[in-house]
């Protein structure tokens, strides 16, 4: 997933996941330096890609200037009104 995020981004690009499940592609775009904004409505994945995200410590190429946000929006904290 690493290399497809470099494939189709452009340096410094913004890569958006509607469906971000497991996380796999915030990883990839995190690990390769890219901004990531990920959308997920079930809570159990949300937490689950979360952790991947976040907790990459265990890579080889574990990169210490790589800054991390990840927030959960839910429908109920959105006035949609």
């Amino acid at each position: 997933m690493r290399y497809f995020c470099r494939l189709v981004t452009p340096p410094k690009g913004v890569i958006l996941d509607p469906y971000m499940g497991s996380g796999t592609t915030g990883k990839g775009a995190v690990l390769e330096g890219f901004d990531f904004f990920g959308i997920e409505r079930e809570s159990p994945h949300f937490k689950v890609a979360e952790a991947r995200i976040t907790n990459y410590e265990d890579l080889e190429d574990y990169s210490e200037d790589i800054e991390t946000g990840v927030a959960q929006l839910t429908l109920d904290s959105l006035d949609i009104s």
